[in-house]
């Protein structure tokens, strides 16, 4: 609530009462979106080995955002939680995706 009332002026707020986390700001825009809107289908690609499978869910595609904002304004980043939830897979699927980018 408190950064509804100071951004109000500026930025467009979604409807619903959704956490500050459920959203990011969406320059081109100007307002907010939720993370749910940017999540890409999946395609199975059956040349694809399963340890490389790759599924985004709201949360890879908000931890990947997050990672690849920090590295191109050369901050360090650490992700901490338990194992087995996608810590690695999210960074290295991040690192992979970024260096395809900029080869083009």
């Amino acid at each position: 609530e408190f950064l509804r009332n100071i951004m109000s002026s500026f930025l467009i707020f979604p409807g619903g009462a959704g956490l500050v986390y459920e959203y990011f700001v969406d320059l081109k825009e100007g307002g907010f979106r939720s993370w749910e809107e940017v999540v890409p289908p999946f395609v199975y690609q059956e040349d694809v080995p399963y340890s490389n499978i790759m599924v985004a869910t709201v949360d890879t595609c908000r931890y990947s955002y997050l990672l690849k904002q920090l590295l191109d304004v050369n901050r360090s980043v650490l992700f901490s939680g338990v194992t087995g939830v996608g810590k690695t897979a999210i960074v290295m699927d991040t690192i992979e995706r970024t260096s395809k980018e900029e080869k083009l």
